[in-house]
């Protein structure tokens, strides 16, 4: 009974490793267009694959300019049809400091 398992369990392992794997369908276009694309079209930055993880594609605090000087590649810009956003969300207008009074500073020492 082990032998006949242990025949079964070889026999399922070699038919899963030689099947291919179904792909999402963007997947072979994802993989490819690296390729697809300009040699010219380089990264100068040594991390662009971390910093896109961590926003610097779509960070506003970088201009369009200097993304796709560091990251021209991992950012997107070699693709034709690429539009970089340089317009942000502006964060609410913040509201002036008024001077606190006598009694309200006398509130906050207690």
């Amino acid at each position: 009974m082990k032998l006949f398992i242990l025949a079964l369990l070889a026999i399922t392992i070699t038919i899963s490793t030689t099947q291919a794997k179904p792909q999402h369908p963007f997947a072979r276009i994802l993989q490819n267009s690296p390729n697809q694309l300009a040699d010219d079209c380089k990264d100068i930055g040594t991390n662009c694959q971390n910093w896109a993880r961590n926003g610097f594609c779509t960070n506003c605090n970088w201009t369009c300019a200097q993304r796709r000087h560091y990251c021209e590649r991992t950012c997107g810009f070699c693709h034709p049809d690429y539009v970089c956003n340089e317009t942000c969300p502006q964060p609410p207008a913040q509201k002036e400091f008024e001077e606190l009074t006598k009694e309200e500073m006398k509130k906050l020492d207690q």
